[in-house]
């Protein structure tokens, strides 16, 4: 169901996972129209976004980026985030949960980048599940923002059990005949 925030214009917010749902963090997708714009605002809140199709321009703090699909960012808390100039039918999904201070630690900078050009390395070993790691694997970021790539066939080799807390986005499914293709090579 479409929501609706102050600061959005030409955006509709949709709220996947939320608080108010009983879990520690929110999954929102934003759909934007033509010249859209949305701002989330500096708040004890840190922020992972990723572009699914279209693009927009994404600032935090000073700097500026444009992001089309693939392009990711980190934002901490305590920072502004804002996207502007977005064309029509651009499609961004943020991640938002309060931040964890690790002891003794500063809290970890922006960061920009484009999944296109981060490569992926064989999950436990197996080359036909791929992770990209898009955050830097450092505790100061008490999250993690990671693409995986699932080969026919593949599987993780336990049943999916941890502590913390996820979302997913599914970014695509192959069809039936290209996977028989792929098996029967």
């Amino acid at each position: 169901m479409p929501g609706a925030l102050p600061g959005f214009s030409k955006a509709t917010p949709y709220f996947l996972i939320s608080p108010a749902m009983g879990a520690n963090l929110t999954q929102l997708l934003i759909r934007f129209s033509a010249h859209g714009s949305a701002l989330l605002p500096a708040d004890g809140i840190e922020t992972t976004l990723s572009v699914q199709a279209g693009a927009c321009k994404v600032r935090i703090g000073p700097e500026t980026r444009i992001f089309g699909p693939g392009g990711y960012a980190f934002c901490p808390a305590g920072h502004a985030l804002e996207f502007s100039s977005a064309r029509s039918g651009t499609a961004v999904t943020c991640f938002r949960k309060v931040f964890e201070p690790l002891e003794g630690s500063k809290a970890p900078a922006a960061l920009f980048g484009d999944a296109k050009t981060v490569k992926g390395k064989p999950f436990l070993g197996n080359p036909r599940a791929l992770r990209k790691t898009l955050l830097p694997e450092d505790f100061r970021y008490d999250l993690a923002l990671n693409i995986f790539t699932y080969e026919p066939g593949a599987t993780l080799p336990f049943v999916e059990t941890h502590i913390m807390e996820h979302g997913l986005l599914m970014l695509g499914v192959r069809a039936f005949t290209d996977w028989k293709k792929t098996i029967t090579r």
